[in-house]
């Protein structure tokens, strides 16, 4: 489930959740989409009632991209005063890290480990599952070669030494 999906879906159906958000905020999916794919009943039966116990924390606090946050005027999308004041609310959540792509990858990351642990209740698998939703691969660990890890010819000569022949 990607971020945009479950904010769509949220705010696409509860009355309670969108009316906090402004209506630029919204996520625009053709109706075929939401009718078809994001049923209530289909998301329920795949996510369960209790879903926004996981992730809704971490949706909220998801950075979308600008163009959620700008009006159009004139055919061009541009920040309005109120856009610019919650994106900027939004970056100012991680004003811990410098770049805002990194604020903005971080604030991915960090729904994609609720997403995990939702999906999984595994912290690992919830970690690794969020780190290939971001596009972060991690390198394949390096194979051990047991005779080099266990010195097991050395261990050999010691056992051969202490037992009786």
């Amino acid at each position: 489930m990607s971020f945009e999906l479950a904010y769509a879906t949220s705010h696409s159906r509860s009355g309670v959740i969108s009316k906090n958000i402004q209506p630029h905020h919204r996520m625009n999916f053709p109706r075929s989409i939401i009718g078809k794919i994001l049923s209530p009943v289909w998301f329920r039966a795949t996510f369960g009632s209790r879903w926004w116990q996981f992730v809704g924390p971490a949706l909220m606090n998801v950075i979308l991209p600008k163009e959620y946050y700008q009006v159009q005027l004139n055919g061009s999308l541009v920040f309005d005063e109120l856009g610019w004041w919650h994106y900027q609310r939004d970056l100012e959540k991680f004003e811990g890290i410098e770049s805002e792509a990194d604020r903005i990858a971080h604030s991915r990351f960090l729904f994609y480990c609720a997403h995990g642990m939702m999906l999984f209740n595994n912290r690992v698998q919830a970690l690794q599952y969020a780190m290939r939703r971001i596009g972060y691969e991690p390198a394949e660990p390096p194979t051990l070669n047991p005779q080099v890890w266990l010195d097991l010819e050395a261990a050999i000569n010691r056992a051969g030494k202490t037992v009786p022949a």
